[in-house]
């Protein structure tokens, strides 16, 4: 099984600060961070930049400021001809955030933040993509730690109702109200639905199971 993360802490996300290398089994933040072979600590530093940036009410502002100057139509989604057509007006902004030190790098941003390819990208579609960087890395850190690992390994287990070393959707879903705060903590979600839903983002085969050792050799690949 191939853990990734996306949108919202472990969807796979969503992984658009490209390049980044991806062994076989891996934790992705998806459009946050694209698969390449080459150049991954300069993909590292630009999701370091945007997610540096949303964790502060200033830095947020300027972000979404830029966003809606990309979003020249005023739809709520910013396209690749929108994001190509500011390139020259927001040079400084836009290379700061999601790299390039030419316009010509700049103007090929979009691509490392659109990993789907359907050409538009909504504001809340990038936010939760940052939550998704920063929840890999809140589990990094806690699996680097003896206490982490154990705090993770004990959610883990009450997880697993019945014992069989697995994971399934439905335990997952009959945890939630329970052990809200701490599935919060480490795979995203503000509410009981949108945590309920956790186990897609890091379910990506679809085969409604995980097991502890696929989960951790996919947190520590990463």
């Amino acid at each position: 099984m191939m853990i990734i993360v996306a949108a919202a802490a472990f969807v796979a996300p969503a992984a658009a600060f490209a390049p980044l290398q991806q062994p076989a089994r891996v934790v992705s933040p998806s459009v946050l961070l694209r698969a390449s072979a080459d150049d991954g600590n300069a993909a590292m530093s630009v999701a370091d930049a945007v997610a540096d940036a949303m964790s502060t009410p200033e830095g947020t502002t300027e972000l979404k400021t830029l966003w809606d100057t990309l979003d020249k139509d005023g739809d709520g989604k910013v396209t690749g001809k929108e994001w190509g057509s500011k390139v020259y007006a927001e040079q400084t902004l836009m290379s700061k955030y999601f790299g390039g030190s030419s316009m010509a790098e700049i103007g090929t941003g979009f691509n490392r933040i659109n990993a789907d390819g359907d050409e538009s990208l909504t504001w809340e579609e990038f936010t939760g993509q940052v939550a998704v960087y920063n929840g890999i890395k809140q589990l990094k850190a806690a699996m680097a730690t003896e206490e982490g690992e154990a705090e993770l390994k004990g959610l883990w287990d009450r997880l697993d109702k019945d014992g069989d070393g697995k994971v399934t959707g439905k335990e997952w879903g009959s945890k939630v109200y329970s052990e809200q705060d701490i599935m919060s903590k480490y795979f995203g979600g503000s509410d009981m639905a949108s945590i309920g839903k956790g186990f897609n983002r890091i379910d990506t085969d679809g085969n409604d199971l995980l097991t502890w050792d696929e989960f951790t050799s996919g947190v520590k690949s990463y």
